[in-house]
């Protein structure tokens, strides 16, 4: 058997052509999956989830400023004599609390978001190849295009596909002497 990304071929099955592996695609292909269809690498799973930690992390940084300003309302309207028979100072003080522990949980959502979008940095900056850190600072922490990466990098875009995939696996090992705690963070 031979080892083709991730999956492994028969030799014999390599160019024979079989309908893809995926439930309900029609489509003829070589591997177990088509080209459509075909597993991303999981490092790209890994290091794309850094674009969608930085997007939450800056709409939960906006929630966060809602809830201050109510919160700012809230307390306001808040005095140190107690309004007789109405209840609502108790209610408002409640309400203020509550805003008050909500701040805190997303504060605290937002800095694990941040530390583990800080080991993705630090991750990256462990490569050793430039210009394939770059390459992948660039698609995931950027979240730039193919096309735009073959701009900013002046490469052709096959050049582009085959220096991300060497990339992925060169991140890769640093990921995985990280797990090993080789190289702890």
């Amino acid at each position: 058997m031979a080892r083709i990304g991730f999956k492994y071929f028969c030799e014999t099955e390599r160019n024979e052509q079989h309908v893809c592996a995926a439930p309900g695609c029609t489509a003829l292909c070589t591997g177990e999956y088509c080209r459509r269809h075909k597993p991303r690498h999981p490092m790209a799973v890994y290091l794309g989830r850094a674009t969608g930690l930085k997007k939450e992390i800056r709409e939960t940084k906006e929630l966060l400023c809602q809830l201050r300003e109510q919160a700012t309302r809230a307390t306001s309207r808040l005095s140190a004599t107690r309004l007789s028979g109405t209840g609502r100072h108790d209610t408002m003080a409640g309400n203020a609390i509550r805003i008050v522990e909500a701040e805190e949980r997303l504060e605290k959502i937002i800095a694990d978001w941040a530390e583990a979008l800080a080991v993705r940095v630090i991750l990256l900056s462990r490569m050793e190849d430039p210009r394939e850190r770059r390459l992948l600072e660039l698609r995931y922490l950027h979240g730039l295009s193919i096309e735009d990466i073959c701009v900013r990098l002046n490469m052709e875009r096959m050049q582009v596909w085959r220096v991300q995939g060497s990339a992925l696996e060169h991140f890769r090992e640093v990921y995985e002497r990280e797990q090993k705690g080789e190289n702890a963070i």
